[in-house]
């Protein structure tokens, strides 16, 4: 049993904190290990049972000693965490998960302010279905008044639908919250959310959405934001490719703030007016700057379904003054490829427009899948290094600078056969 006092917490994060002027209270706790027994969906010492009794701020271990099976597939319903701050762990080193499947029914609710964080997870075949006239949310992750923050995880194959018009809306066809989602070392693919009124993000959706040494692939959205959708977002050393959304922003979708850095978004699609693999719809009023960066990243090969041109980059908003000219957005950086924007984007000077020649998304080392790159792309040592990361995306082993110098994107080639780069055999 957990011993807890209230105190005030401090801001949760500096960038979080600019966002949105937020400070929270929360309590502190002498935290306990509740470790899970059993693998059936249900009973004592089951995974269900286990959350119901944790105390405020514990941590529920899935221990491949004490468990013997590799995963759980729920019956039962969701699982209701109604804890504020909570870990769901599995046991391991970051190579191996556990695997929790919803069995076309939610995973995860959590009803509390705090944090539940899922640790070296597989959160897959989670589906919720809204009710006619209500919102629809969250196929595998639900967290409607907290964060949730995904760490070395994976959510996958889930979906919200909503057959209902007039004032429906669907959102997070693999995990939403209406406050602050975390994406770290980890994955988001191949989910879905489908609503005929208003839909955002087939992968996920939050207020602020926070992607690091992650992979956003294979989901979308019959509406805005095939990948990830987000009143603002930060994405570093991440890949975020093969997105759709039938209504613009096939791989991410703002209304407010984006950085991007070290990153690659690419091969998404759109079946709206264009693609938009950053769609911005500006809440600043005229003449104010609006917050866009694109540091040392790729966006390339972004495809177009519908019959409009296609944009890597392109914008809806009001206008913006600049340098004597007037856009709907005015992105800052360097060392970036974008092959095309729509001319309401003020990129950086010195953004090329070339093809980045990327290779097909596959495993090449480490946890997430990224787009390695031909000889000849000009991504090759023509980055930058602005967080001072360590690594690329794949984490470990993997360095971000080769003698001193960076390649755009979430990839970095780590060697080169210099003698075959240059034509001979």
């Amino acid at each position: 049993m957990a011993t807890c006092l209230p105190v005030q917490r401090h801001p949760i994060a500096a960038c979080v904190a600019a966002a949105f002027a937020l400070t929270a209270a929360t309590r502190l706790c002498h935290a306990a290990n509740d470790i899970v027994t059993s693998c059936s969906d249900s009973g004592p010492g089951s995974l269900r049972d286990t959350i119901a009794g944790a105390a405020e701020g514990d941590t529920v271990v899935l221990n491949p000693t004490a468990l013997q099976c590799s995963s759980i597939t729920l019956s039962g319903g969701e699982i209701l965490v109604r804890q504020d701050n909570l870990t769901v762990k599995y046991d391991g080193d970051n190579a191996n998960r556990f695997t929790i499947a919803g069995s076309n029914q939610r995973v995860f609710h959590h009803i509390g302010s705090g944090t539940l964080t899922l640790q070296r997870l597989d959160v897959e075949l989670g589906k919720y279905t809204g009710l006619p006239g209500a919102v629809a949310a969250g196929g595998c992750i639900y967290s409607p008044s907290g964060t949730v923050d995904l760490e070395y995880s994976s959510v996958g194959a889930c979906s919200v639908t909503s057959g209902s018009t007039g004032t429906s809306q669907g959102s997070g066809g693999g995990a939403v919250t209406a406050y602050i989602l975390l994406v770290n070392h980890s994955t988001i693919t191949g989910s879905s959310v489908s609503d005929p009124t208003a839909a955002f993000g087939g992968g996920a959706s939050a207020a602020y959405a926070s992607v690091s040494y992650s992979s956003i692939t294979g989901n979308m959205s019959s509406g805005v934001g095939g990948g990830l959708s987000a009143t603002s977002m930060r994405v570093t050393n991440s890949t975020i490719s093969g997105n759709k959304a039938a209504g613009g922003g096939g791989a991410l979708a703002t209304a407010n703030v984006f950085y991007i850095e070290n990153s690659t978004i690419a091969f998404n699609q759109s079946d709206g007016s264009a693609v938009i693999a950053v769609h911005y719809e500006s809440l600043s009023p005229f003449g104010t700057p609006h917050h866009a960066v694109i540091q040392s990243s790729i966006l390339s090969n972004n495809v177009n379904t519908g019959a409009a041109p296609g944009y890597d980059v392109r914008t809806y908003g009001r206008i913006y003054q600049y340098g004597g000219f007037t856009y709907d957005m005015v992105v800052m950086g360097s060392n970036d490829i974008v092959m095309s924007a729509s001319s309401q984007v003020f990129l950086p000077v010195d953004t090329r427009r070339q093809d980045p020649l990327l290779l097909p998304l596959a495993d090449n080392g480490g946890g997430t899948l990224t787009h390695a790159f031909g000889d000849a792309s000009p991504a090759y040592r023509n980055g930058a290094n602005p967080g001072k990361t360590t690594n690329d995306q794949r984490g470990d082993g993997f360095a971000r600078a080769i003698d001193g110098v960076v390649d755009i994107g979430a990839y970095e080639e780590q060697t080169r056969d210099v003698v075959y780069a240059s034509g001979f055999e």
